[in-house]
């Protein structure tokens, strides 16, 4: 015969199971009700909720827990303080024609100031050399160099770089107008700004593909990072219930638009890129600029190395088994684009300090495919830049 004490307990583990699952239940549809579900990590919405009300903004303490191994020399408090000032530096300011931009910070490792990250150094000087050649980086938070020191962004190691390899070269500014969230649409009228204001570089790089396809939406739509957010001020809904609040939107941005079949939208998505990059293309070649597009490379492509990977980001997208092949064939045919999408396939390090932005080697490693591209048409040789030197002397 049973023994009624244990069944008992067993009635009153099933009862407090069957409660705890309801309760959680209702917290995660409450959750959804409230965050939406949109975010692309697939964690549950009462998650992000928990997240939201404990930590601040869901990622904050991950993009300060950066392996000390990637700066191996550094003191160990380095990475969290430069991991600290690239979190306070992460706000914007409203921008005329382009919505947004970074807004000005200083501290000690990370200085914006208008639209130009700090690059450290930022010019190379030869005395012998009469010109300077100006050299623009555009891009989104991977160019910036977000949870990067000054000295360790993309621009940075390209001038170093370039001062190592030609010492006796023409004298060199890099200008890292890198800015978070921003796509190719947005640079290109970047650039057209800065070509209307007289600000004409010699050399444009553009940097590209993580926030044109991850993100997928603002280059589908047209629609920059907080257009969602905007929308809702002009809708008035900031002002409903008299609580002056917007709802985050921005995290839907990620997900793959039901209405349009799959292969549709990611066809849709490779064309309207190259578009951009034509139309820069056009813009710079009708003002003496010499322009330089690169398909970046990203954890979500080709990178055999990703789950064994501690930091980066281990999400599976179908948008760049699909959209990055066919733009590794089209770089070809397309002047000056540089497919860097397979950089990745035999990386065994750390390429990534967080789930998604390079780590300060692997910049460097980005910035060096950068200046093999460029020298060809205009370092040369230091023999070439000392008779260019002599020419126009």
């Amino acid at each position: 015969m049973a023994n009624p004490s244990k069944i008992s307990w067993w009635k009153a583990i099933k009862y407090w199971a069957i409660t705890f699952c309801f309760f959680a239940l209702l917290f995660e549809m409450a959750s959804s009700f409230i965050y939406k579900r949109r975010y692309a990590t697939k964690k549950l919405a009462s998650v992000y909720l928990l997240e939201k009300l404990w930590g601040g903004k869901p990622g904050r303490a991950a993009s300060q827990d950066i392996p000390e191994k990637l700066r191996p020399d550094a003191p160990p408090a380095l990475n969290r303080q430069i991991a600290a000032e690239s979190w306070e530096a992460n706000t914007f300011a409203y921008e005329p024609w382009l919505q947004f931009k970074a807004a000005d910070f200083t501290s000690e490792y990370v200085n914006v100031n208008g639209f130009e990250r700090k690059s450290s150094p930022s010019t190379f000087v030869n005395p012998s050399s009469p010109d300077t050649l100006e050299v623009l980086f555009l891009g989104g938070s991977t160019m910036y160099g977000y949870n990067m020191a000054d000295n360790e962004t993309i621009p940075s190691c390209f001038l170093r770089l370039y001062e190592k390899k030609y010492p006796q070269g023409q004298t060199l500014r890099v200008r890292n107008y890198g800015i978070p969230h921003y796509y190719s649409k947005q640079e290109l009228l970047l650039l057209s700004k800065e070509v209307f204001e007289g600000k004409r570089p010699d050399i444009v790089v553009f940097l590209d593909g993580l926030t044109d396809f991850y993100p997928s939406r603002m280059l589908y739509y047209d629609r920059p990072y907080f257009s969602y957010a905007m929308q809702q001020v002009f809708d008035g809904k900031i002002f409903q219930n008299a609580n002056a609040s917007i709802i985050d939107t921005s995290d839907q941005l990620y997900i793959d638009p039901p209405s349009v079949p799959a292969e549709k939208y990611y066809d849709a998505l490779l064309e309207k890129y190259l578009n951009n990059i034509r139309q820069a293309s056009r813009l710079s070649e009708r003002t003496g600029i010499s322009a330089y597009f690169f398909c970046q490379p990203v954890p979500f492509y080709n990178y055999p190395n990703r789950d064994k990977d501690p930091v980066c980001n281990k999400e599976r997208h179908a948008r760049f088994d699909h959209i990055y092949p066919l733009l590794e064939k089209e770089a070809d045919s397309i002047p000056n684009l540089v497919f860097l999408g397979n950089m990745l396939e035999s990386e065994n390090g750390l390429p990534f300090i967080d789930e998604v932005h390079y780590s300060p080697s692997f910049s460097e490693s980005i910035a060096e495919k950068i200046l093999l591209k460029i020298e060809k048409d205009h370092f040369k040789t230091n023999e070439h830049a000392k008779e260019q030197i002599r020419q126009n002397h």
